[in-house]
């Protein structure tokens, strides 16, 4: 869930009323793929956006450490007001109004970006040069988590030659596979079933599962899932398949934008000790294989030495016994 839609939605519900009607006061990066405004409202605060495809965040920070590579950005948007700010339903593409600029922030895709633009809807600035802008898709989708019982029943009645998985993926907007997973696994049903085959009972089983996912996502409650490995799952619901495995264990939080700024901590910490075990474990692998080169160029050499030696004492008794052979003889 740590790049789905509903994370980002629920994150900017919470962090939104201290961003409104802040002023930019610096807009800088020190990181390739993370722009930082730098906000004065009641206080200072940092709106960190994160826009690696593979780990996107969006953060409210209270305190940033001074860096000397900062590279300041955008300079023409200082002492200029944040307006509004609002996420584009079921997609990752977050919209900040300031005075006559708009930004949008772009969390997905090969081109994710943060753009400027006027109030014309052209492109003036971007942070990463030379990226078109992402194309968002028209397609409208329902909403699992306010969608009616009736509706849902006429939808599947529509619908009946999907498998379940491909029914939530192409109808309800942002439903990835996570969720298709505990959707399925709350309701009992298998996700590769048919539409067609549901019973009354399914359909019902599958309702109530969409009222009882959106109880927990609003709730205020979230969870980050740690395993022996230390591998992270952030998520706005707990997730039955992982509850059930002994090896994981759950911290709980009630701030999202904390629960978030940890796992993004953490994340990052564990793709450097996996960076780092990959740099040891290739650097091992390298000697060991040199040792096992050396070990047997030492046996070669053994056996080099041996017949030499047995050469020796060869060349040495025949000439020893040189007068005691006969001409012409093969074999001595």
């Amino acid at each position: 869930m740590y790049n789905n839609y509903f994370l980002f939605k629920n994150q900017l519900e919470e962090i939104s009323g201290e961003i409104k009607s802040s002023t930019i006061l610096n807009i800088f990066t020190f990181r390739k793929d993370e722009i930082i405004f730098k906000l004065q409202k009641n206080s200072v605060k940092y709106l960190c956006f994160g826009i690696n495809s593979a780990n996107p965040y969006i953060l409210l920070k209270s305190f940033l450490p001074k860096h000397k590579s900062e590279i300041v950005l955008f300079p023409f948007l200082f002492k200029k007001a944040i307006l509004d700010i609002f996420i584009i339903p079921f997609d990752k593409i977050i919209h900040i109004n300031i005075n006559e600029y708009t930004s949008e922030a772009v969390f997905f895709g090969k081109g994710a970006n943060l753009y400027i633009k006027n109030r014309n809807g052209s492109i003036i600035e971007s942070f990463k040069k030379n990226i078109q802008e992402t194309i968002i898709s028209g397609k409208e989708h329902y909403n699992f988590t306010t969608i009616s019982k009736s509706a849902t029943i006429e939808l599947i009645n529509n619908n009946k030659n999907y498998s379940i998985k491909e029914f939530l993926q192409l109808y309800f907007g942002a439903v990835n596979n996570t969720l298709i997973s505990e959707i399925c696994n709350r309701a009992s049903i298998g996700k590769m079933g048919k539409t067609g085959s549901l019973s009354e009972d399914d359909i019902d089983s599958i309702y109530i599962t969409f009222r009882d996912i959106e109880k927990e996502m609003t709730c205020g409650k979230y969870y980050l899932y740690n395993d022996e490995h230390d591998l992270l799952k952030i998520s706005l619901f707990k997730q039955s398949d992982l509850e059930k495995n002994n090896s994981i264990y759950c911290e709980e939080y009630t701030s999202l934008n904390k629960a978030w700024d940890i796992f993004i901590d953490k994340k990052t910490i564990h793709k450097a000790n996996n960076q780092t075990r990959k740099i040891c474990l290739t650097a091992l692998t390298k000697h060991k294989n040199y040792l096992e080169r050396v070990l047997k160029q030492i046996d070669k050499n053994k056996d080099i030495a041996k017949q030499h030696e047995e050469a020796v004492l060869k060349g040495n008794l025949l000439l020893t016994n040189k007068f005691k052979i006969k001409p012409h003889l093969s074999k001595v």
